[in-house]
């Protein structure tokens, strides 16, 4: 935690107790350990249109469901395209600040009618368009509409960027208990060896690690590229009916702390 953030998270509320803001002076650094069998798949949107399925070489994949008020205009494409070749699919939301969580939730959910992710739906949160919706408690509302609304998935989480969640959410922390309870899809484009997971998550699900320049045998290969935590066992497990594993499992993570105290 670098000075200039924790002057500035102080400063938002006078609540804090001395050993709490002695804590604000550790920081806790992970380095995520990826399993060397884990699953590898894609998340695609209209940016890959024409997506040749039959070519796809894994067995899972994350679509766009859309972004402000707009579907995307490749969701019901390669929603039946998977379907019909038995990929197993999660689905992504652009949450657009400039829209209300309750206009953005109802496209979602007309689009998600009748239909079902076998992976987590997640609310993308990455970008600031300076409207009056940004802000935890805008996407907070945003999931829990999803969730009222019975929108047939694993779960609903987040996707998110290290810093940009770090930056933006100073003010937000009320709400972390509610999102630390939900999955998060970590992207950073990076080596495992210095990649963070934000507040308040300890772990992460999955975690986009780049546009790596394969096409998969698609006339793109401008495709993002992700992996799960766990293995190719625990994936089947999570999302495709797998046998129940036993309990006590370890945790794909390490944590390291490093101290800055402040002059």
């Amino acid at each position: 935690m670098k000075q200039d953030y924790l002057g500035k998270y102080l400063r938002k509320s006078e609540r804090y107790t001395l050993w709490e803001r002695i804590a604000f002076l550790f920081e806790r650094e992970q380095s995520i350990i990826i399993p060397p069998d884990a699953e590898t798949f894609a998340d695609v949107s209209f940016w890959q249109a024409g997506m040749n399925w039959d070519a796809y070489p894994h067995r899972a994949a994350i679509i766009r469901i859309g972004q402000n008020v707009w579907k995307d205009s490749e969701f019901e494409y390669n929603y039946a395209a998977c379907r019909d070749r038995g990929i197993a699919l999660g689905g992504y939301w652009f949450f657009d600040d400039r829209v209300s969580p309750e206009a953005q939730a109802s496209i979602l959910i007309s689009a998600m009618n009748g239909k079902y992710m076998d992976m987590e739906i997640e609310v993308d949160y990455e970008h600031k368009y300076g409207g009056a919706y940004f802000g935890l408690k805008h996407v907070k509302r945003f999931v829990e509409l999803i969730e009222a609304a019975g929108v047939r998935c694993k779960d609903v989480g987040t996707y998110t960027g290290y810093y940009f969640w770090r930056d933006n959410t100073i003010g937000d922390e009320a709400y972390y208990p509610f999102f630390v309870d939900r999955p998060l899809h970590l992207a950073w484009y990076a080596s495992p060896n210095v990649v963070k997971v934000p507040a308040p998550w300890a772990t992460w699900t999955h975690w986009q690690y780049g546009t790596p320049a394969v096409n998969w045998g698609q006339p793109t290969a401008e495709i993002d590229a992700n992996r799960h935590n766990g293995s190719k066992t625990d994936f089947e497990i999570r999302y495709l009916g797998g046998a129940v594993p036993p309990s006590g499992g370890a945790m794909l993570y390490e944590v390291k702390a490093t101290s800055l105290w402040l002059s």
